[in-house]
């Protein structure tokens, strides 16, 4: 049975805790594949062990535009071959 968010890739910007990382949480038991971001490298490690294996679980700095971009792009990279389409 496919979850409501398999096949689906999504960045959280601050969601090395409370309701980012509840959201991760739950969009992963769901089947999508997430992407976290985060500025506290204590939250960062502790958020990791609380998501599934796959997860990705980056130190960023969400008021860095450019940055969010570049991690954006290196999630697509890793999660979505070229040969798929993908949808964020």
């Amino acid at each position: 049975m496919m979850g409501r968010f398999s096949e689906k890739r999504i960045l959280i910007t601050g969601g090395s805790g409370g309701m980012g990382l509840a959201g991760a949480k739950r969009i992963a038991s769901e089947g999508g594949q997430v992407m976290v971001t985060g500025l506290n490298p204590a939250h960062l490690h502790e958020a990791a062990a609380q998501l599934p294996a796959g997860a990705v679980v980056l130190q960023n700095d969400a008021a860095n535009a450019a940055a969010a971009g570049a991690h954006l792009s290196q999630f697509l990279d890793i999660r979505c071959p070229p040969s798929q389409t993908c949808c964020c």
